[in-house]
């Protein structure tokens, strides 16, 4: 009888047992090696935001001002701390607060020298006494404003907040985990706790966990132990430190396929998500009414839109959003400006030369360096204006 290649009776392995165990040794090791390779060529030293990477384009920069070795413009918990001690280093008596989206930090077509509408206007507040600091994210949502404000309020002389208001925000949800782990500061958590959003922002953020791959086993013995054991392995291997930038490279290529295979622009039609739009009026009109209580003055303002081209939402939509900003700001007594108009057509990037006989995939949230300057003199009218009542001095 032929003796089959896995023999029951013998305690040796057969030749081709051996010879499948080395080809499988030898494919580990090649893999392996070729992964590591590919992971240092293309990941090794790099630092690449994939935060923003679904919304700029490759002609956006993004730019942080800072004075005097401290920053003025920051993003949430990772940089806080910065902005506050700079206030306070410059004994800021009159802190003013913008709060945004990407457009407050992005640059298109950028050239040398040329700043953003942060700095701009801190430069000409700060002659009349005022402190400007801006925080801004990419896709950021008012839900993460209310949070940042509630934060921000109780560290500085806050006397006037600018948040800018864009259409597309209101369709995010939610916090992201840099701005959630501002909650866990006690007095910031108190103030949430006095509304029906805020306590439901702290109930999400209860379950943000401090790292990514361990998001599905927050605040368990398992989420300390991998913690212990990713630091170890991060300071042992430079390249389990790049393991967000894979993951991010990853799902970036799915967003790109996706809007690809649907056939998603920057100019298809983004409509309203009701159950996203309520809750951040909600959180809006949590953040006015704490201003109003503590006597912080409001300028809101619609951002700017890309003019000469058909706007990429529902016009009736669109409409109903700004009808529903501007309820809000006169119930809460704050300054309402449409400022959707306010940049020119020139001043946007040239759009995606995809052909003669195409349609540029145009940026309709950033602009070029001369659509800042626009930006920062109009908020400056505004911020002065909202002000001239009241007893400040350089």
């Amino acid at each position: 009888m032929k003796r089959s290649a896995i023999d029951p009776d013998r305690d040796s392995p057969t030749l081709p047992d051996i010879r499948r165990a080395r080809l499988f040794l030898a494919a580990l090791v090649c893999g392996t090696v070729t992964s590591l390779t590919l992971l240092l060529m293309f990941f090794g030293g790099v630092k690449t935001n994939f935060e923003e990477a679904a919304t700029f384009g490759a002609q956006t920069t993004s730019i942080f001002a800072k004075e005097g070795g401290h920053p003025i413009h920051c993003m949430d918990s990772r940089d806080a701390n910065g902005c506050i001690e700079g206030a306070r280093s410059r004994s800021a008596r009159n802190s003013v607060l913008w709060l945004g989206n990407s457009q407050l930090h992005a640059i298109n077509q950028m050239r040398l020298g040329e700043m953003n509408a942060p700095p701009i206007l801190f430069e000409s507040l700060y002659p009349r006494g005022l402190d400007l600091l801006t925080f801004s994210q990419p896709n950021a949502n008012l839900q993460e404003h209310y949070v940042l404000f509630e934060y921000l309020r109780k560290q500085l002389p806050l006397r006037l907040l600018i948040l800018s208001i864009v259409f597309d925000d209101l369709r995010e949800d939610g916090l992201r985990d840099e701005v959630a782990a501002l909650t866990r500061d006690e007095q910031t958590s108190m103030a949430l706790s006095a509304t029906d959003i805020g306590r439901r922002l702290l109930v999400i953020s209860r379950f943000v966990a401090k790292d990514q791959d361990t998001a599905g086993i927050a605040q368990t013995i398992q989420e300390r132990a991998e913690l212990t054991l990713n630091g170890w392995l991060e300071e042992q291997n430079s390249l389990w430190k790049v393991r967000p930038m894979v993951r991010g490279k990853v799902f970036y290529g799915l967003y790109v396929a996706r809007n690809a295979l649907f056939g998603i622009k920057a100019t298809s039609k983004r409509k309203i998500i009701q159950g996203r739009y309520n809750d951040n009026l909600a959180a809006l009109a949590a953040i006015l009414n704490a201003a109003r209580r503590e006597g912080i003055e409001v300028v809101l303002y619609i951002a700017p839109l890309r003019g000469g081209m058909e706007i990429p939402y529902d016009s009736g939509e669109y409409a109903r959003f700004k009808s529903d900003i501007q309820r809000l700001a006169r119930l809460h007594n704050a300054r309402y400006a449409n400022l959707e108009a306010l940049v020119p057509n020139e001043l946007w990037d040239s759009g995606t030369e995809s052909g003669a006989n195409e349609v540029p995939d145009a940026d309709f949230m950033h602009f070029q360096a001369g659509g800042h300057k626009v930006l920062a003199a109009k908020l400056e009218q505004l911020v002065t204006d909202s002000l001239a009542n009241l007893d400040i001095r350089p």
